[in-house]
């Protein structure tokens, strides 16, 4: 897989340095000492202040003759004086964004989600960089937003920071809709609707209207799965509103729903199509209950 333009990257030893050994070395593993919010917050602050040319990042000086560093582009100095004296702290995290690229596949490889997240402060320089490429950059920005949103996905579950992961996420899959739509990969944009509704039902929805967008996002890719005539996508996204109506008290539209799951269920073209039947039964039977009732 590509990630920016000018970067082939394969999986060999020679390909990619040790992330763990980047990360004591530099002393950038921060995730003890802080709060993942905290953390994260510091990360887009200093890549947007890095953004505008302010000050000399030795000296302090400031006025329009500043230069910037031609190897990460993120500093600026007076000139090669300042930029030397400077070099033992700028030397740490003087990366290109090809550096970049291979740290954040490198982690990604190695399932360091923590390792990946590290770099979101960069992330847009990425998407920049791939939108450059010449073989298909809305593909290489699709599978960046993939790998940053798969991490925060995964760092979700028990604690304070699932919220904000979750939250993080969906922002970052919002954000690759457009571009599966736009390459016409339209069964991957339902699968991402879906995901969508999952990662807001279990770690987001507190409050009714929550609840609403949840059943929007499953709406969707239902819509996207009959269009396109995607059974597995149809059956998922029917089940996920059966269940929704389920514990909402809507017993006769979850039947309704669950019902068209099951119907949908034995045409999938892959081997989830048994177990969407039997989640799809045990919330027909929870639905029947409340209707006996």
């Amino acid at each position: 897989m590509l990630l920016t333009s000018s970067l082939v990257l394969t999986i060999n030893g020679s390909s990619f340095f040790n992330l763990s050994f980047f990360l004591e070395d530099f002393g950038f593993c921060l995730f003890c000492r802080s709060s993942p919010e905290d953390f994260f917050s510091r990360q887009r602050m200093a890549a947007s202040e890095a953004s505008a040319v302010s000050c000399c990042a030795h000296c302090g000086v400031q006025g329009m003759t500043l230069k910037r560093c031609k190897h990460c582009m993120q500093v600026w100095y007076c000139g090669a004086q300042c930029q030397k004296a400077e070099w033992k702290v700028h030397k740490n995290t003087c990366m290109s964004i090809d550096d970049i690229g291979r740290a954040v596949w490198a982690a990604h490889s190695a399932s360091d989600w923590k390792g990946v997240l590290l770099w979101e402060g960069r992330m847009e320089e990425l998407l920049e960089d791939g939108k450059t490429a010449e073989d298909n950059p809305d593909n290489i920005c699709c599978c960046i937003l993939e790998i940053f949103a798969n991490a925060h996905e995964l760092q979700t579950g028990p604690g304070s920071s699932s919220r904000f992961h979750a939250i993080e996420a969906v922002k970052l899959q919002k954000r690759r809709i457009e571009l599966l739509g736009k390459m016409e990969r339209f069964r991957d944009q339902g699968d991402v609707l879906c995901s969508i509704a999952l990662i807001l039902g279990a770690h987001v929805a507190d409050e009714k209207e929550d609840e609403k967008e949840v059943e929007r996002y499953y709406s969707m890719a239902r819509t996207v799965g009959a269009q396109h005539g995607f059974f597995a996508l149809e059956c998922r996204a029917c089940l996920g509103l059966g269940q929704l109506a389920a514990l909402d008290g809507r017993p006769e539209e979850a039947l309704e729903l669950l019902r068209n799951s099951l119907a949908a269920a034995p045409l999938t073209e892959d081997e989830r199509g048994g177990t969407y039947e039997m989640v799809a039964l045990d919330a027909m039977s929870t639905s029947l209950f409340h209707l006996a009732r």
